[in-house]
């Protein structure tokens, strides 16, 4: 079930493109960013099951697609003679990123407990934002 809310909610990306041309590729990024931390802190902080659950995978799900399609054309523009390129190293990096850090979210889990894990989390989504990925934008 919060694969299909956070799915569904995803399809809101299809506006990322327009939102850039108003706010600029950076701050699309930036705000991304943190529809993927906020719910990650969140859920740190509920004790629980919490009416939170189902809104916070809806927005971490419209953060995903919106950063995955900053992302995808940013690396298409990096790579200008051959987009597609740019568009396969980011694919390929997305794929490497869920893998690992489904690992260390289960290895912190384990160690740390889940409120402690997610906010490490939200806390790498947040210092992210210091890479933006395009220049002076």
């Amino acid at each position: 079930m919060l694969w299909l809310v956070s799915g569904g909610a995803g399809i809101a990306g299809v506006f990322t493109g327009a939102l850039a041309a108003h706010m600029g590729w950076n701050r699309v990024y930036w705000l991304a960013l943190l529809c993927m931390a906020a719910p990650l802190a969140l859920l740190a902080l509920s004790h629980g099951y919490s009416g939170w659950f189902i809104p916070a995978a809806a927005l971490c799900g419209v953060g995903y697609i919106t950063l995955s399609g900053v992302l995808l054309v940013c690396g298409a523009s990096a790579t200008a003679q051959a987009p597609a390129t740019g568009v396969g190293i980011v694919f390929f990096m997305l794929a490497t990123g869920q893998v690992a850090g489904s690992v260390v979210f289960g290895q912190l889990y384990g160690l740390l407990g889940a409120a402690l894990s997610l906010w490490i989390f939200a806390g790498l989504a947040l210092l992210i934002m210091l890479l933006p990925p395009t220049k002076g934008a």
